[in-house]
């Protein structure tokens, strides 16, 4: 009966050890409702193929932003300590790691949230196509990230 009892105690101890453990913040990209939830420019979100979720380091909340522009504004500016950044691929609206993902900044664009004209694509062949298509400019993750994020550009419509 005394070998019961500690079995009894250990798998006792056992689940609330396991109950205490740290909760894990899942990577994955958030759900977000469209119209509702923020950005953390202070605008909701409404258009999924620009909409960037990104995880700050040591945070579980989820920043937000409604143009891909002001999220390389704000990497740029603010912070670039991150867990996980999540862009939409603009073709699909499937999210991409931002490292990963291609961007193109053209004029085809401008209708984006804040105007930053920018796309993301999943890989390059897809944002070489945009880029042949619509012109402007094209990057991978370490050329866009090291652009001047400071303002909007102006369209260059021809008439």
């Amino acid at each position: 009966m005394n070998r019961l009892r500690v079995l009894g105690i250990l798998v006792v101890a056992l689940v609330v050890l396991a109950g205490c453990g740290e909760d894990k913040q899942s990577l994955d990209p958030p759900k977000i409702n469209y119209g509702v939830d923020m950005s953390e420019m202070g605008m909701p979100v409404v258009d999924e193929r620009f909409t960037v979720a990104t995880l700050p380091t040591d945070s579980k909340e989820w920043l937000l932003f409604d143009d891909i522009g002001e999220f390389l504004k704000y990497h740029q500016n603010v912070s670039d300590d991150f867990q996980v950044m999540w862009v939409p691929d603009h073709n699909t609206k499937e999210w991409v790691k931002a490292e990963d993902a291609w961007f193109v900044q053209a004029d085809e664009f401008c209708y984006s949230p804040m105007k930053w004209c920018v796309a993301a694509f999943a890989d390059e062949e897809s944002a070489r196509s945009a880029h042949g298509e619509h012109g402007g400019e094209i990057w991978n993750w370490t050329e866009v990230f090291h652009h001047d994020w400071q303002h909007s550009p102006e369209p260059h419509h021809s008439h």
